[in-house]
């Protein structure tokens, strides 16, 4: 077994080292340990999938060999894919005798087919390729030299060859063997061509060996160990005239041969598309079956949606007191020389904040009627028109309220490219199903028909009124933002343009407040209206295709628009989907690193945790759930689920272990609480020594300074104990240069405390104008997906829209690089460091330094309370 504490490398060296002494258990072991790790870079992941082949043909394990082999005969790498034909070729009884009986492939080891003598003459060779010829003389030499001869693997695998093999033949054949016996995950989804990035700054690079050079490797190592210089990208080795007789020795002869420059290419050979997925059976039962189900699951949903009431209630009646005070404050001058009484702004306004949500409540279904039809125009679905084109939606509509004696919700359509779908009304009687024209264009008969069951189970477990009530209260203040700032964008004088601004920033600010405070009840009935749009329908792949598609739609519509649509915003909490983490995930389908960003949100041991902040469960967990009740009916299942990653054993530690990690992430969080126990072991001592006579000590007991100075003190070492680990410095050594996204969401157990500074270049999105003064849609266009971008200004969220007139809005829709901290928790998103343009900066953010005030001004304060009693 790997080492514990061992590199991806040193377990490679490893799995070689056991393949050259025929140990083929071992080898197993190690290959197939690594290529399941998707956390490795891609190449090493590639070579030990090779090696896992090659270790197990030795072995005689041929059907595995064949079942391995074949997940690489469409890798859109030319190199890699013609291995993987020929190799596969050798494995069947036929081609093996073949293979035997032939001398030209007896001695061929490395997988590759030598040339014919014709082809490999001494004028042919002479003869200075020209550029559109560049890209095949690689083959036309019998090889194609290292692309990065000073990378690590090739450095690695030079010294297993030498050391393993003191003969130039001996190496020759280890280091064909070992290298081509290197290899991708078990699940081919994860091979993905890996990225090269180089720093402008320092000139170095960083790189990863690619796959078509996974045999050229070997060549390197070999030359390497005979004294010999492979060229790069801009150099071949041309071999002397060649004897027709082809052996292990003939490529000896290639790698001693010495190089001539070739001329440099006039264009870049175009890169292969990227490996696309496909959905894979979409079976589902001719007969409906049930699911067990656990009533815990429903009395949890009613739980967390009292909690959040009592939060909302709390919170509307803090705000309003506030706002009495205010207009109390404000009269107070006035009322000494004008009759105005300001006892009234006194009294308790328990009972005005009551009346006001109970009839909010009751209103909600008119009143959200209303603000759709003038905001988004909202038209009547009729369901005759439905029926045309999605009838199995309308006979499960009929069927279910049918059944339950309910009339049949009102449906309604929203003339939006963006595919959404959502409820609301507190009566079966008065519900509504809106539905979008995007989302019907683009989802099949099938997936509209569970999304519609998914609605409706809202109805069936009685969380869809209060779910009503907030969406009301959610949308108008989004709505007064939203017309707000563009009222402000109009407007020509200064007086006007700050109101606005004031304005809109309050009603944002409202809107994000409420939203965070229900966003446990919204997270709580997703799962439990999943199983039910199943057991309804019997198709639980139609499911894992509409959330999937839903993602992507979403993606597609902001790339499209440039911003994120306000009423996508807005309706996050009823929509089957949430935005934020559809950004991401949703701009990365259909490409094969899609599976392995959803692994974070299946093997990350603290993702409950970390989602605790997002309307919805992670897509990766629902589609795991999905998974299970396909399996559980023996139905395959339409997506792969990626593979668990290795184990922590296997691992190298960050911040001594992942425990450790994760504790310095939630350490604002914990600061506080300590804080709080500290006073409560202050007031405890106060209360023994008082009766004793010790007043200098007994005067603790009860006192609320020391609560809240302790509780002050810890939120301030708290944010301290994080500030280092969250933004490292930024240097030449530690920053990657232009990687791909699917790079960056390959490791399924990162947290947000793994910083990892970057440099990405690509076009800026999010809203323009006053509607983006707090930097609240800010989303980086790479050539390969989004990210959501964070910004801040010295002052906070707060102090952004005093940034002017150099603000992240005015940059929006130009081609930027932005340079900050990446971060994955349950969405991935980019801490701003800075924006660049033509490699100059115009615009710093300023993270850590308000990590740092805020960090100072909570100790100051605790402290001050402390000393002051």
């Amino acid at each position: 077994m790997p080492m514990p504490g061992a590199s991806p490398d040193q377990i490679l060296k490893q799995g070689l080292a056991a393949l050259q002494r025929t140990d083929h258990a071992s080898a197993i072991k190690h290959f197939s340990a690594l290529s399941r790790d998707h956390t490795v870079p891609s190449a090493l992941r590639l070579k030990a999938h090779i090696g896992w082949i090659k270790a197990l043909k030795a072995d005689g394990q041929t059907a595995e060999a064949i079942a391995r082999c074949q997940k690489l005969v469409n890798h859109p790498q030319p190199k890699v894919k013609q291995w993987a034909a020929d190799t596969l070729a050798t494995l069947t009884p036929e081609s093996e005798i073949e293979t035997a009986s032939s001398p030209e492939h007896s001695e061929n080891v490395s997988g590759f087919r030598p040339l014919s003598a014709d082809s490999l003459s001494t004028e042919a060779i002479a003869e200075p390729p020209s550029a559109a010829s560049a890209s095949s003389d690689a083959f036309d030499q019998g090889f194609q030299p290292l692309d990065e001869p000073d990378s690590p693997a090739a450095t690695d695998f030079k010294e297993a060859a030498t050391a393993a093999s003191p003969s130039p033949l001996a190496a020759n054949k280890s280091g064909f063997q070992a290298l081509n016996d290197t290899a991708d995950t078990a699940d081919t989804a994860a091979i993905a061509p890996p990225a090269r990035t180089q720093d402008a700054d320092s000139g170095d690079s960083r790189h990863e060996a690619s796959p078509p050079a996974i045999a050229d490797a070997s060549l390197a190592s070999v030359a390497a160990a005979d004294g010999q210089t492979v060229s790069g990208s801009h150099q071949q080795a041309t071999p002397p005239a060649i004897n027709a007789t082809r052996s292990l020795f003939h490529y000896e002869q290639l790698n001693n041969s010495k190089a001539e420059v070739v001329p440099e290419r006039t264009a870049p050979l175009p890169e292969p598309p990227p490996p696309v997925m496909a959905f894979q059976s979409g079976a589902r039962l001719k007969t409906l079956k049930s699911l067990p189900f656990n009533n815990y699951v429903l009395w949890q949903a009613w739980i967390n949606q009292a909690i959040c009431a009592i939060a909302l209630f709390w919170l509307c009646r803090a705000l309003m007191r506030l706002l009495l005070s205010l207009v109390a404050a404000i009269l107070t001058p006035f009322a000494r020389v004008l009759p105005i009484s300001v006892n009234w702004l006194n009294r308790d306004c328990t009972g005005l904040v009551l009346v006001g949500l109970m009839a909010l409540l009751l209103a909600s279904p008119w009143l959200l009627n209303w603000l759709l039809r003038v905001t988004a125009n909202l038209q009547p679905l009729p369901v005759q028109r439905l029926q045309k084109t999605h009838p199995e939606g309308c006979r499960l509509l009929r069927r279910v309220t049918q059944k339950r004696g309910w009339l049949m919700p009102l449906l309604q359509e929203l003339p939006t490219t963006s595919p959404l779908i959502f409820s609301y009304g507190w009566l079966p009687r008065y519900s509504r199903i809106v539905i979008s024209r995007g989302l019907l264009d683009r989802l099949t008969d099938e997936e509209v028909a569970t999304l519609i069951g998914y609605e409706l189970a809202h109805v069936t477990t009685r969380t869809l009124p209060w779910m009503s009530l907030v969406a009301t209260l959610l949308q108008l203040l989004h709505q007064g933002y939203w017309l707000t700032a563009q009222w402000g964008d109009r407007q020509s004088q200064r007086l006007n343009q700050v109101v606005a601004a004031v304005a809109a920033v309050l009603c944002y600010s409202l809107y994000w407040l409420f939203r965070k405070v229900n966003l446990l009840a919204a997270r709580s009935r997703v799962l439990l209206s999943d199983r039910q749009a199943v057991v309804w329908t019997g198709n639980p792949n139609a499911l894992m295709r509409a959330l999937v598609k839903l993602d992507a739609g979403i993606a597609e519509t902001i790339c499209q628009t440039g911003y994120t649509p306000p009423l996508v915003e807005s309706t996050d909490l009823l929509t089957p989907i949430g935005y934020e983490a559809a950004i991401g995930l949703g701009s990365l389908f259909p490409q094969e690193g899609f599976l392995a960003a959803i692994a974070w949100d299946i093997h990350n041991p603290y993702r409950r945790w970390l989602c605790l902040n997002s309307s919805h469960p992670g897509l990766g967990m629902r589609l795991k759930r999905l998974t299970g009740y396909a399996l559980k009916w023996r139905l395959p299942p339409d997506l792969p689920l990626p593979e668990p990653p290795l184990p922590p054993s296997v691992r190298r530690p960050s911040f001594g272990t992942q425990q450790g990690a994760f504790l310095i992430q939630i350490s604002p969080y914990i600061g506080p609480l300590l804080g709080i126990a500290v006073a409560m072991l202050l007031w405890f001592l106060g209360g023994v020594f008082e009766p004793l006579g010790l007043r200098r000590v007994g005067w603790i007991y009860g006192d609320r300074s020391v609560l809240w100075g302790t509780l002050l003190l810890g939120l301030g070492m708290g944010i301290m104990s994080r500030i280092n680990a969250y933004f490292p410095d930024i240097t030449a050594g530690n920053r990657l240069k232009h990687p791909t996204l699917p790079s960056l969401y390959e490791n399924p157990l990162a947290l947000p405390t793994v910083s990892q500074p970057v440099r990405l270049k690509g076009k800026l999105l999010g809203r323009s104008g006053m509607a983006n003064w707090l930097c609240q849609d800010l989303l980086m266009e790479t050539p390969n997906g989004l990210l959501k971008l964070h910004f801040l200004s010295a002052l906070g969220a707060l102090g952004n829209p005093l940034t002017h007139p150099r603000h992240p809005s005015e940059w929006v829709g130009r081609h930027l690089e932005v340079q900050g901290w990446y971060r994955r928790g349950a969405i991935a998103w980019l801490d701003i460091e800075g924006l660049f343009q033509n490699g100059k900066l115009v615009l710093k953010a300023n993270h850590p330094m308000w990590s740092v005030v805020l960090c100072l001004s909570s100790c100051v304060l605790g402290l001050l309370i402390l000393v002051r009693g």
